[in-house]
């Protein structure tokens, strides 16, 4: 088989242009069967009008590779190293694109880069431009199926919580992701956005950010409330209103999220079919924007997740004299930051926080109870030596009062015996005498 195929890539996904058959068989000598691919640009309905918007500027690379003629995937550490291979080269249109072109002969194992070829999409800078916005729609495609994935694994029915709200603006966001719907159906039904139907979305997007700004402060305020409850008492009931709240506001900026990525793939529609020439620098200010929208709900996720490790750590130093109270804060802690991590891994958000593990009150028990035999086994110790050294130095009084004792003994005894000797001495003077006196 002879076929060449065309690599672009925006950073984050890949585009495959050529054959079907060529396509596939590349995916399959790189082992790329396994990553989700999907079909490069969306496919309308049998009788739309194909050639309009982005599939009508793919046409114009010489007529040859047509929009459903490419496929996208999501580009991981893995594929991307095995793409980086091919050596894409920077376009001189779009530095946020790069392309390669390559074939593979019959005869040769392994697909090798294609240096000239004149049917090459980087020498039509409006079809290059088309292909980088359909991997723009199918990148924002696939971040609105995570994302209706996560709000079905969590079963939160955001219009009823919604609904709930007081705040008129939380409820508009309601009537704004039917009109949405609506477009999309429209759009699938003729292939392109009418104007009529694009000027029924007019406002909607302001809608939408203002919902998911206020959902974004009730995280900040959550989070400032942990971080001023120094008592125990008052840091359990802070926690589990955080359980509580928490997961509903995650389930109201996701559902913001996904309707706003809706909008854009809309918008990119609609500039390819009016602004065609606009195409590239407004596939690149939506990206923008969507990130910096994407960095203010990080930021407020980080926040939180730090303050409830905080609290679980304050709660932790607490939990030998509040067995049943510590336990609560670490436990809906945990909980928080389990849904705030599982929320950012839907949008890609990277996050280095891990839970908090609670300390269990044995264990909290068995610790002291250690340490307080560590501590009684050195006072005992030292009680010990404090002992060996009142002894010694008793024993050394003793041994120099009995010293002193047997001194004073025996010069008593030399003291005594001097006495009776001079007494001795003195009787027999007495006796000598008087024998003389007698005699006389």
């Amino acid at each position: 088989m002879s076929a060449e195929l065309e690599l672009v890539s925006d950073g984050s996904g890949l585009a495959v242009v050529g054959a079907e058959d060529a396509i596939e068989q590349f995916m399959l000598d790189l082992d790329l069967v396994s990553v989700d691919s999907q079909s490069l640009a969306h496919v309308a309905k049998e009788g739309a009008h194909r050639a309009s918007g982005l599939g009508g500027l793919a046409l114009q690379a010489g007529g040859q590779m047509a929009a459903e003629s490419g496929r996208w995937l999501k580009l991981t550490e893995e594929s991307a190293a095995k793409v980086r291979e091919f050596g894409l080269q920077v376009t001189k249109d779009d530095p946020a694109i790069s392309h390669a072109m390559i074939g593979k002969p019959g005869n040769v194992q392994s697909w090798i880069q294609v240096v000239n070829s004149p049917a090459a999409l980087v020498t039509n800078p409006a079809a290059l431009a088309s292909i980088g916005t359909m991997m723009a729609q199918r990148e924002l495609q696939r971040s609105i199926d995570e994302l209706r994935e996560y709000l079905a694994q969590i079963d939160k029915k955001v219009d009823d919580i919604l609904r709930a709200q007081k705040d008129a603006v939380l409820a508009e966001m309601i009537g704004v992701s039917l009109l949405v719907d609506d477009a999309i159906t429209v759009r699938d039904e003729v292939g392109r956005v009418p104007e009529i139907t694009w000027s029924k979305l007019q406002g909607g997007a302001a809608t939408i950010a203002s919902t998911q700004a206020y959902a974004v402060r009730q995280l900040d305020a959550l989070a400032d409330g942990l971080e001023h409850e120094q008592d125990l008492g008052d840091l359990v009931k802070a926690t589990q209103h955080a359980r509580t709240s928490v997961a509903k506001w995650l389930a109201v900026i996701a559902r913001s999220v996904q309707v706003q990525d809706e909008i854009d793939v809309l918008e990119l529609d609609r500039v390819a079919d009016a602004n065609p020439e606009e195409l590239d620098r407004h596939r690149v200010g939506l990206r923008r924007a969507r990130q910096k929208r994407l960095d203010m709900i990080d930021n407020a996720c980080r926040q939180l997740v730090g303050r409830m490790n905080d609290a679980s750590s304050r709660a932790n130093q607490k939990v030998l004299f509040s067995p049943f109270a510590s336990p609560k804060v670490v436990a809906a802690s945990n909980e928080v930051v389990g849904a705030v991590l599982e929320f950012e891994t839907r949008l890609e958000l990277v996050s280095e926080s891990e839970p908090a593990e609670a300390r269990r009150w044995l264990a909290a028990v068995v610790d002291t109870r250690d340490q307080a035999v560590e501590s009684g086994q050195d006072a005992f110790v030292a009680a010990r030596r404090r002992s060996a050294q009142a002894v010694e130095k008793t024993s050394d009084l003793r041994v120099k009062a009995l010293d002193a004792g047997a001194d004073g003994v025996a010069r008593a005894r030399e003291a005594t015996s001097k006495f009776f000797g001079v007494l001795a001495d003195r009787t027999r003077r007495r006796q000598g005498a008087g024998d003389d006196a007698r005699v006389d």
